[in-house]
């Protein structure tokens, strides 16, 4: 009856769902030591052999070591190898202007700025006024945005203009300015 009772709710922890089940197995340490093993060193293991004599002999053959060290360097280096850096990482800012007018920015030199801006369907951005902290690097088009990547190369302070304009029509029409307060620190 109590081993009904231990299965019952045995039975109902499963079906309940409980999320972690501790278990473990008792066993014989002669019969464990018989069993198919794989020693870290290539030595410990038995091979399938037919008769349990064999399986005797093979365990009193092997090795027994119970004072191993697991090397966890040597496993990670081996499945995880560190890669070698050809190029230094480079640090990058985003500076997000598709729902601001004007925005501060503090950026230390050497950094990738990343400036997006709204872009519809026959708009221009243009960058007035050269600033000499930074240099750009490339402009691209995803979506409804227009992606201007910057690197910063002297320290300083500057406020950058940028101005779209509608190129439909003849001549171009402004359309939105932004403006960037720019602080290049070294």
């Amino acid at each position: 009856m109590l081993r009904l009772l231990k299965l019952l709710i045995f039975s109902l922890l499963i079906v309940l769902n409980i999320k972690v089940v501790h278990s473990f197995v008792i066993m014989d340490p002669g019969k464990a030591l018989g069993m198919d093993m794989m020693g870290r060193d290539g030595g410990g293991g038995k091979t399938s052999s037919s008769s349990p004599s064999d399986t005797q002999n093979d365990i009193e053959k092997a090795p027994l070591k119970f004072d191993d060290v697991v090397d966890k360097q040597g496993i990670l280096e081996v499945y995880f190898p560190k890669k070698e850096n050809t190029q230094p990482e480079m640090s990058s800012v985003n500076l997000d202007l598709s729902t601001k007018t004007t925005i501060k920015a503090t950026i230390p030199v050497g950094y990738i700025v990343r400036v997006i801006l709204p872009e519809k369907e026959h708009m221009s951005w243009q960058i007035g006024d050269q600033c000499d902290k930074w240099e750009q690097i490339s402009s691209q088009r995803q979506k409804n945005f227009r992606l201007i990547d910057f690197k910063t190369i002297k320290s300083g302070s500057d406020v950058v203009y940028l101005d779209s304009f509608d190129i439909s029509k003849n001549p171009p029409q402004p359309i939105a300015s932004r403006i960037i307060r720019l602080k290049v620190t070294p």
